[in-house]
Parts: structure tokens; sequence; C-alpha cells
């Protein structure tokens, strides 16, 4: 679940600043790192998939849906809703009729705090041009993120795919060391979208006899 966070939020979060690379990738790059900074905020709504074939699981498709401003960020996927007001996370499990809150620092290192999303993917990746394909009638190019550390992490590479004429991100695939294909295909993107200014905060009215676990302590 938490590598479901972090590749979640580097889809808006790409301040990418690599070396030993394609430079024509980082033109592609940067302009997408520019059109994210500028949006006021950004509404996602994707599809998951996961599947290893080496372990024989069969693919499983899941939707979800990701909005974020700033610091601020509400995500629903897999049957689990997050949000965060930028200090506190809130973990809403409705199978256990359970609110978990905790401070941001306390999971900033296991990589939940977009500031240190924002970190890890400035640096740390080697990037190459992959093919270009046309989809839905958008031209679409697959750029190839390598880790300089791939001992650090728990997949061999991620291929991003980016609508070059929007400077939009399309989808990302994750290939894991363990065979596993995770792959994240963006179905709906919106910014600058009005917000009633609670998507973020925690209100008992919202989740009627659930109960509020601090996790803090």
């Amino acid at each position: 679940m938490k590598n479901i966070f972090i590749l979640l939020f580097s889809l808006c979060s790409l301040g990418l600043v690599f070396g030993q690379s394609d430079p024509e990738a980082k033109k592609i790059l940067d302009d997408l790192s520019a059109a994210t900074a500028s949006a006021e905020n950004i509404e996602l709504y994707f599809t998951y998939t996961f599947e290893n074939t080496e372990q024989n699981i069969p693919k499983s498709e899941e939707k979800g849906y990701l909005l974020l401003q700033g610091e601020n960020y509400f995500i629903d996927l897999l049957g689990m809703e997050q949000f965060s007001d930028g200090s506190k996370i809130y973990r809403v499990l409705h199978d256990d009729e359970t609110v978990e809150v905790m401070s941001v620092d306390l999971e900033e290192e296991d990589g939940l705090s977009p500031s240190r999303i924002l970190n890890m993917y400035e640096e740390g990746f080697k990037f190459r041009m992959m093919k270009s394909e046309q989809i839905g009638g958008k031209s679409i190019q697959w750029i190839r993120l390598i880790p300089d550390n791939p001992n650090a992490v728990p997949y061999t590479h991620v291929d991003l795919a980016v609508n070059v004429k929007e400077s939009q991100i399309h989808s990302l695939v994750e290939q894991g060391k363990n065979g596993t294909l995770t792959t994240y295909l963006i179905t709906k993107f919106n910014s600058n979208i009005s917000l009633k200014g609670n998507e973020f905060s925690y209100s008992a009215e919202h989740y009627p006899d659930y109960d509020l676990v601090d996790l803090d302590f």
C-alpha cells in the first residue's frame, strides 16, 4: 500500500533532476514538471492494475481517485481513503469503522509525506526515451526511469507515458524485482477545479459511529 501512495504522488510531483540521461527526455519531463507546478490543484481518476505471471497471480483491477493541492491530498483506492491537511494524516478503514490519525512526520520515513516524495524524485534516476505511439488520438511518449541505486528500491525500472502535447501523465508502469507489474492508467485529468474547502480536513460528522484512533501515542 505504501508503494501505491508513493507512485501516485509521484504522478503529480515530478520535480525531476537527473544526470547522464537523454536530453530529449529531459525536455519532456521539464515541461511536465512545469505544467504540474503551475496548477493550483490536480484531480485524477485512474485505473490501478496488478499482476505477477511468474507467481501465477492473475491481473486484478481497481478504480482510484486522487486530489492534490500543495501538501494537502485525498486519495481513495483499494477500499481505503486517506487524506491529509499538511500536518495530520487520516486513514479511513471502513471495514473496521475506524479513522486512524497521525502526524505527517510519523510517516515521513516510509515515504508518505508529499514533501518527502518531491525530494525523492529530484535525484537518483537516469532516464531514456522509449517508444512513441498514438493512443486515443494523442501522441504518447514513453520514458524509462532507471534507479541509480537499484539495491535501494523494490523495482528494476519505472516506465512513464507522457501526453506530449498537453504535458500530462498518461500512465505509469512499475516493474517489480519479484515479477510484479503494477500499472496506473490515468482515465481523467483535471486541474484548477473549484473546491469546497473541506476536502482535506477531518470531520466526525462525515464518519458517524467511527472510532478515531490517534497513532501518535
